[in-house]
């Protein structure tokens, strides 16, 4: 009897083991997938078992001792054990695809500091952003010239996320150069040649209105100008550059170019009616735009005679007047003159149905539906949705959706799959159990017999 126990005993044991070989063995994704809840559909804390499993029940704490394995696992627990330790055993999540976003590609003369840097990549953050150009370091107050420049981002992992040293870096959804400084942290670069864009004319010159010998300033604002040149232009018509403009105004001094300020001192009488223009000047000299001009109006300037009036026997009604036509609204509401002239700067104008350019009264041009990008911020599971980020390719709107669980053919069988290994283990626990429990009986009753 005891022989026949003990060898029921022995094969409940070889199947036990058995089982549990296979499911090491097949290991990979389906041990993964039934326990360590990479689909995350269940909170498991076994992800990592299958290749402690493979490594032979070898010390599954990542400390030292135990199987090697084929892990290559270090003693230390470090990441001293190379692509097999950064790749697969380093505690917390891997961070794979090191992402970062510009919110828009540089252009020549625009602020360095103009631009954004973000990632959305789930574990991570951008510690630091640094340009460059052929002279060195970009400082924040600097902007882009026409030569080519590169951009340096470094990111860091936080607490329960690392980069392993397979990770591949992208800006913008392009792959990038990617530097591997430790498992925490990585540089991604990349080289730019800046966009030379046409100059938008934001701030034209204002009219002014003095006292004789007294001065007038003017000031214009524009982006992606690199420099300005202001001229004179006479009630005829007649261009007069600023270093001429004592061949028609002895006692004026010549003035001196503020890039983007103007100043006329010692302003005279003669001068009422002239008008003040700014020629704003693109990167690389590409293109040139006049700014609206500005009229300058000295106080106590002679008005010109109007004639006497001639005597006439009796006035004949004249027609009354009709009226002016007023400006009309803009498309924003505010007042456009009806001398205005729309101009579309290059930058976008956005909101989340698409994106457009947009003139300075509110008219808009060139509308088109977003071009986005999809990036998944955070998985979804069973009990909390995802997140997904989405970045337009065109003029860098972000936006995000949440992401619903749906489960896979892949996860359904991993589902059963587990629920059958679990009734077959059961099973086998409470068999060796009843069998422990018989042979325990069975043995008190020989031995009572033997007293007896």
């Amino acid at each position: 009897m005891r022989g026949k126990y003990t060898k029921t005993a022995a094969l409940l044991l070889l199947a036990l083991c058995f089982c549990l070989t296979a499911l090491g063995a097949g290991g990979g994704q389906i041990w993964e997938d039934g326990f360590g809840d990479t689909t995350g559909d269940v909170a498991g804390d076994a992800a990592s078992i299958s290749d402690g499993w493979e490594d032979g029940f070898g010390d599954l704490d990542n400390g030292s001792g135990g199987g090697s394995g084929s892990g290559g696992w270090s003693e230390s627990g470090g990441t001293d054990g190379g692509d097999g330790w950064s790749d697969g055993f380093q505690d917390g999540q891997a961070v794979n695809r090191a992402l970062a976003a510009l919110s828009q590609d540089p252009v020549a003369m625009m602020p360095v500091s103009d631009i954004g840097v973000n990632t959305s990549a789930s574990g991570c953050y951008v510690n630091d952003v640094t340009w460059y150009d052929s002279q060195g370091v970009l400082g924040g107050d600097a902007v882009f010239g026409t030569g080519r420049v590169r951009v340096e981002i470094r990111l860091m992992t936080i607490d329960g996320y690392y980069f392993p040293n397979s990770a591949a870096g992208y800006i913008n959804n392009s792959p990038c150069d990617l530097s591997w400084e430790s498992a925490n942290s990585v540089v991604l670069s990349k080289e730019y040649a800046p966009a030379i864009w046409d100059v938008t004319i934001v701030n034209n010159p204002k009219s002014k209105t003095v006292d004789p010998g007294k001065w007038a300033d003017f000031w214009v604002s524009g982006l992606y100008a690199k420099s300005y040149e202001w001229y004179l232009v006479s009630p005829s018509g007649a261009k007069l550059a600023l270093k001429d403009i004592q061949t028609q105004f002895p006692n004026v001094p010549v003035p001196e170019n503020y890039k983007d300020t103007l100043i006329i001192n010692n302003v005279p009488l003669e001068m009422d009616g002239w008008k003040v223009v700014c020629t704003f000047i693109s990167a690389g000299d590409i293109s040139r735009k006049d700014s609206q001009a500005a009229t300058i109006t000295v106080r106590g300037a002679k008005a010109s005679p109007s004639p006497s009036p001639s005597a006439s026997p009796s006035p004949s009604p004249s027609p009354s007047a009709s009226p002016s036509a007023s400006p009309s609204p803009g498309p924003g509401g505010q007042t456009v003159p009806e001398d205005h002239e729309h101009s579309f700067p290059a930058t976008w104008t956005s909101d989340e149905t698409g994106h457009w350019h947009e003139c300075s009264c509110g008219e808009r041009s060139g509308f088109e539906e977003h071009t986005l990008t999809w990036t998944v911020a955070r998985e979804a599971t069973k009990k909390e949705s995802g997140l997904e980020e989405g970045v337009c390719e065109v003029c860098g709107y972000q936006t995000s959706r949440e992401l619903s669980y749906e489960e896979s053919g892949l996860s359904t069988a991993m589902r059963g799959f587990r629920i059958t290994f679990f009734v077959v283990l059961a099973l086998l626990v409470v068999g060796i159990v009843i069998l422990i429990v018989q042979s325990v009986r069975d043995s008190r009753r020989r031995r009572r017999r033997r007293r007896r």
